[in-house]
């Protein structure tokens, strides 16, 4: 065990929210460490029901909110970038 005390599996919480936009399916799934501390996530995006990227907050935020939008507006914009390229 390192210098970091084990997490408490009770302060440990998972949600996922999923979102549609252009055909496509937005999951995002956060995990919630510690409330008002730590909250990290990541957002799949299928397109057909085939996964095509994942999508992971590279910062840890306090306010799972927050973290929603900016992975549901990344994942947007990926998913716009996405159909200009193939059309």
């Amino acid at each position: 065990m390192g210098p970091y005390p084990a997490p408490d599996p009770m302060a440990i919480q998972s949600e996922e929210h999923v979102f549609a936009h252009r055909g496509w399916t937005i999951v995002v799934r956060l995990t919630v460490v510690r409330a008002g501390e730590c909250v990290a996530g990541h957002a799949d995006l299928h397109e057909n029901g085939a996964h095509r990227c994942r999508l992971v907050s590279a910062s840890v935020m306090s306010d799972p909110v927050e973290t929603i939008v900016q992975l549901d507006a990344r994942s947007r914009l990926y998913i716009d970038e996405w159909i200009a390229r193939h059309p």
